[in-house]
């Protein structure tokens, strides 16, 4: 008992004699950091911040992050501080409030990769500030007044939770939307976001390479998004759309407290509402939008073809092969597939002029056909009265990279995007590959010579069996007589 007194008194002593020692298991401060294992835990116990690596990412590279602390079983991260920076040793690394009062993270060497970046916070009289962790998922940098500085919420990575406000900022012109992962194993910023109409309306819509626009809610009508009419259907949500003089934005709630549920934009490009199911033990899609995998924009990167009803979705015509298989098994296709071997034009070994036709047999281009696959948009038509001469007529470009011959002769330039697989009886689409990727005609016509002395030598054999037991038999009868 003496000595347990005795660690009070000493622990009082260091830290000037006060309680101020003891700190909230919620909180963060300049004299109570994150590093290693150590975590803070909201009040009500719904959510933890600390030092988590993605469970497809191969444990080499940490990140700060919050996830749910109760009910989910699975490490869902819902935020993230340093996704594009991550840190080799959390060990060595500290999420901490700043001389300045900023919220900062240094790694291993001491050098700084992420901060909340509030230039006015150290102009508050010298008043200390504290981060805390709440029951709503937001993190808040905040004076011990109660003063807000700073908030996760604000600063969104790929998950939308429910209460938060997502929107424009009329003043600034100023956006929080949603960007997804890059990968399965890695939360750096994706090919996909996620916002609101900077021009004003009220509709959302998600963007490929923030520039080409693939999905939109449509205008708010009547309580829902004229485009999510599975907003109608499902009574567990409250949803509001505000649109005042200095903001608009959207928010939605839950009528049952107990309820998990969280709107993500996924690595795919999908938005999903899912819900956590404490039976299932699993996350549960409520609802996804394009309602279709393949009517994401480049959902499986150049040359890649996506099939909505297969696992996985993306896959590489003959003649290629995934770009970055790493990636492509983490759920990133934006690389989607080259070819096997490359092109001759391509290797710069010779001029377009010089290129002739490929069976396998030569070093020059070749086609192969995609049977099944839709023709890509953007084509451009040639001069062609057979599909030999439209075949002619991308060999002697060397940017081209496809053709198809129906009506008329279609070519295509560059990457090709948006390949899906129909299983239909489209026009065939033949794509540019090296010649070494095309079967020999030579090594068919060998296959079938062997073939055909297999065959003769079968019946040969045959046959002396045959007429072997037929003479043993006459053999036989010819004895009994």
């Amino acid at each position: 008992m003496a000595s347990t007194e005795l660690l009070l008194l000493m622990a009082m002593a260091i830290h000037g004699g006060s309680t101020a020692w003891c700190f909230a298991s919620d909180t963060i401060s300049a004299s109570s950091p994150i590093s290693g294992d150590r975590t803070v835990v909201s009040r009500g116990g719904k959510f933890e911040l600390g030092f988590f690596s993605p469970a497809g990412g191969g444990g080499s590279n940490y990140y700060v992050g919050i996830w749910y602390k109760k009910v989910v079983s699975q490490r869902t991260p819902v935020w993230v501080a340093n996704r594009a920076a991550p840190v080799a040793d959390p060990a060595s690394s500290r999420l901490a409030v700043a001389a300045d009062g900023n919220l900062v993270l240094t790694n291993e060497a001491g050098k700084l990769v992420w901060s909340s970046n509030i230039s006015s916070a150290s102009s508050s009289n010298g008043a200390a500030a504290v981060a805390v962790i709440l029951d709503t998922g937001n993190l808040e940098l905040r004076r011990e007044s109660g003063e807000v500085l700073w908030q996760s919420v604000e600063h969104p990575t790929d998950t939308w939770l429910p209460g938060v406000r997502l929107g424009m900022n009329k003043i600034t012109g100023e956006v929080q939307g949603l960007v997804s992962w890059k990968n399965a194993g890695d939360p750096a910023p994706g090919m996909f976001t996620l916002g609101i109409d900077p021009n004003g309306s009220s509709q959302y819509s998600t963007k490929w390479n923030r520039t080409v626009t693939f999905w939109s809610s449509g205008e708010w009508k009547d309580g829902v998004f004229a485009g999510i009419p599975e907003m109608i259907s499902h009574d567990k949500y409250d949803f509001e759309f505000v649109s005042g003089k200095n903001a608009s934005y959207f928010t939605y709630s839950l009528q049952d407290p107990t309820v998990i549920s969280r709107l993500v934009l996924d690595v795919s490009g999908q938005v999903r509402q899912i819900m956590w199911s404490p039976s299932a033990d699993e996350w549960m899609i409520i609802w996804t939008e394009p309602h279709r995998l393949c009517d994401v924009y480049a959902v499986c990167g150049p040359f890649g073809v996506c099939n909505g009803k297969s696992e996985p979705y993306c896959s590489c015509p003959a003649g290629f092969r995934p770009s970055s298989a790493g990636d492509w098994e983490l759920g990133d296709h934006s690389h989607g597939c080259r070819r096997n071997n490359p092109p001759r034009c391509d290797d710069g070994g010779v001029n377009s002029s010089s290129l002739v036709h490929g069976d396998g047999d030569g070093d020059g281009d070749a086609f192969l056909p995609a049977p099944g696959v839709s023709l890509p948009r953007n084509s451009s038509s040639a001069q062609a009265s057979s599909a030999r001469d439209c075949e002619l007529a991308c060999l002697r470009s060397c940017n081209c990279t496809a053709y198809s011959y129906g009506s008329q002769c279609s070519v295509w330039y560059g990457g090709l995007l948006n390949l899906e697989d129909t299983g239909g009886m489209d026009d065939d689409l033949y794509l540019r590959v090296s010649a070494m990727d095309v079967p020999s005609s030579r090594g068919r016509k060998r296959t079938a010579v062997f073939v055909a002395i297999a065959a003769v030598a079968s019946i040969l054999a045959l046959s002396i069996i045959v007429f072997g037991v037929v003479s043993v038999g006459v053999m036989g009868l010819a004895h009994s007589f």
